[in-house]
């Protein structure tokens, strides 16, 4: 039996994107459909969720394939930063947050370095709940950087499809890939401070040099320009 996909990263890491090329592949994916503030909804006809609210449920998962999705973090940062300019009692997003993070909201005032702090936390905890469910055998694990898909790991993302059981073409992913428009899902946030962020900014938060390790760890270089954005 295949396994269903659960895609999970930070906020604005291309949750969206990918759920629209996975179901364009014939892949029925739902974003936030399956996992969202109010936790398991469970999986109706979906094959698959692509969703940074999976996170809480990922420590009760069973017989899923969890993809990890990571994004440049200057890229995170110019999409998401607006959103921390408020605290969990604004919306069930912030909650989900605190509830995840309590420190992101309590210790900082200053959106960047709320937004620093929870980039790295969050992706760390993917991370640790990752790890854990293949030391239990509970799940099996993959890493995309959401930049790749629209790069050159076209013919490897019909692959990684066809060994989780689910049969589609290079030729069809390469299709699905190209009419998935990169500004799907973006959101038109009205920022009080609108501000083009640079990697230069994100180095001078207090978790500046956490961010710079986990960035090279996932493969990018962090003074490069963030493609995408």
């Amino acid at each position: 039996m295949r396994p269903r996909i659960v895609v999970v990263g930070s906020m604005r890491s291309g949750t969206g994107y990918v759920s629209r090329v996975l179901s364009e592949c014939g892949v029925r994916c739902g974003h936030e459909a399956v996992f969202n503030y109010d936790g398991f909804g469970g999986w109706k006809d979906y094959a698959a969720d692509s969703s940074w609210l999976a996170l809480p449920a990922l420590s009760s998962l069973e017989n899923v394939l969890i993809v990890h999705l990571v994004r440049h973090p200057v890229a995170v940062a110019r999409s998401a930063t607006s959103f921390f300019h408020q605290g969990p009692e604004d919306s069930v997003y912030h909650r989900t947050i605190h509830q995840m993070i309590p420190d992101v909201f309590s210790t900082r005032s200053d959106p960047l370095e709320r937004f620093a702090y929870y980039w790295v936390a969050w992706n760390r905890l993917v991370d640790t709940h990752v790890n854990d469910a293949l030391i239990e055998g509970r799940c099996g694990a993959i890493r995309w950087r959401v930049e790749d898909l629209i790069s050159t790991y076209d013919h490897q993302f019909g692959t990684v499809l066809r060994t989780c059981g689910y049969y589609v073409s290079d030729e069809r992913a390469n299709r699905s890939l190209k009419m998935v428009p990169l500004n799907y899902n973006t959101h038109a946030v009205v920022d009080p401070h609108p501000k083009r962020y640079t990697w230069d900014d994100l180095e001078t938060t207090l978790v500046g040099s956490e961010i710079g390790r986990l960035a090279r760890e996932y493969g990018y270089e962090p003074k490069s320009e963030a493609p995408w954005v």
